[in-house]
């Protein structure tokens, strides 16, 4: 008996980002429990943003995840979109 080709059509059908299946994946084996059903996001800008960024986070001494995430959920209630970054209290 011969192998059954794969569906190509049904293959191209499937909703993608990039070329990626937008379905979630399983965790990998060596993947961090505290990253399992998260992205990373990649921005570039001047190095000057960057340190700026830093000295915030000494001034404030909070993580730099915490004051990005901050700015996000502020950008996403001036746009009318619920605030979903966790904060301290609901991390």
């Amino acid at each position: 008996m011969a192998k059954q080709k794969p569906d190509l059509a049904a293959a191209l059908r499937q909703p993608t980002i990039r070329g990626r299946s937008q379905a979630p994946e399983a965790p990998r084996a060596n993947q961090q429990k505290d990253r399992i059903g998260k992205e990373s996001i990649t921005l570039f800008y001047p190095s000057e943003v960057k340190r700026q960024l830093l000295s915030m986070k000494l001034e404030s001494r909070r993580t730099l995840h915490q004051i990005v995430g901050e700015a996000l959920n502020d950008l996403f209630a001036k746009y009318g979109r619920p605030e979903i970054v966790p904060t301290e209290e609901g991390a």
